[in-house]
Formats: C-alpha cells, sequence, structure tokens
C-alpha cells in the first residue's frame, strides 16, 4: 500500500527568520488521529473542528506515519527522514539548548528511551545533544513545535511556562 500526504499551505516552508531551517509556522496534525493523545490533548482544551474527517483515519497507524513524517520533514524542510535528527540537532539545538530545554532534557534523560545513548561520563552538553532529537520524535514533536512557536511568538526571549509544563507532562506521559 502506497500513502502520500500532501503538504497545506501552512506546511510549506515558511522558514522563521530567527531560527533559519525550522518552519514555526507549519500546523502538526497527526496526534488528532491517535487516541493514545487524546485524553492529553482534552486537558489542554485541544480538538478538531472536523472529527468525522479525522475518524475515518483514527489509530490508522499507516496513515499516521505517513502524516508524522511529512509533518517533520516539511517542518525541517528536508525530504528523507532519516535527516531529521541531524537537521534539529544543526538547526535547533545550539539556539535552545541552554534557553528553553534544558529543563525538559534533564527529565528526558531519566526516561527509558534514552538507555544507550550516552554514558554516566559525558558532560551534560553531550547527553543533551544526543537526546535532543527525542524531543522530535512521535511522542513529543507535537508538544516541542508548540514551546518553539512560542519560543519565537516571544521574540525568542523565552518559554511561555506553560508551554515547558505541557511539554514535561508528555515527556512523563508518553516517555
Amino acid at each position: 500500500m502506497s500513502l502520500s500526504v500532501q503538504s497545506s499551505p501552512l506546511n510549506r516552508r515558511i522558514i522563521s527568520s530567527g531560527i533559519k531551517g525550522y518552519n514555526h509556522d507549519a500546523i502538526l496534525t497527526y496526534v488528532f488521529y491517535d487516541t493514545k493523545f487524546t485524553k492529553f490533548l482534552e486537558a489542554l482544551s485541544l480538538s478538531t473542528s472536523n472529527d468525522d474527517a479525522i475518524g475515518e483515519f483514527k489509530n490508522d497507524y499507516d496513515v499516521i506515519s505517513v502524516l508524522y513524517t511529512n509533518e517533520c520533514c516539511g517542518i525541517f524542510g528536508i525530504k528523507h527522514p532519516k535527516d531529521i535528527a541531524n537537521k534539529c540537532i544543526d538547526t535547533l539545538f545550539s539556539k535552545l539548548h541552554n534557553i528553553i530545554m534544558h529543563e525538559c532534557l534533564e527529565i528526558l534523560k531519566t526516561k527509558k528511551s534514552c538507555i544507550g545513548l550516552y554514558s554516566d561520563s559525558d558532560s551534560t552538553d553531550v547527553v543533551h545533544r544526543n537526546i535532543f532529537p527525542l524531543l522530535f520524535s512521535y511522542d513529543l514533536f507535537f508538544f516541542t513545535h508548540i514551546c518553539i512557536r512560542g519560543f519565537i511568538k516571544n521574540n525568542q526571549t523565552g518559554l511561555n511556562e506553560e508551554d515547558v509544563t505541557m511539554l514535561i507532562t508528555a515527556i512523563n506521559e508518553f516517555m
């Protein structure tokens, strides 16, 4: 079976002048198709206006996977998902690491999903660099993207504390 998802005008390569190579204007939709996120999204008062359209593909993981991949590639302006980890490090790590993501990365490094990504002798910078791409994993990308959008809307001076709390809750819930 071959699946294809077309980019909407909002998901085309609108690149931020503040973070070159990251389309902060893109709207991510893949989480609305996976019921594991439903209660979490409801708690955040996030919903779609067209549940009937989503219902047809709800929990269709072939479709959701293509949607996530296309949305991720579109945000970074890349063609192949294998380039996502390097691209997010190159584009975002130095810009966001110490400013807004330190607390999130400290929590993330305690999760099972980080086993084998670093050793106890690694510096904090190395550990954070190794686990940073997990913020763009299927389970966290939607929430990380909200944080980055807020950071850019705040003229790159800081994050909305509610966005950080949401991302930390997602890390604890899904990782």
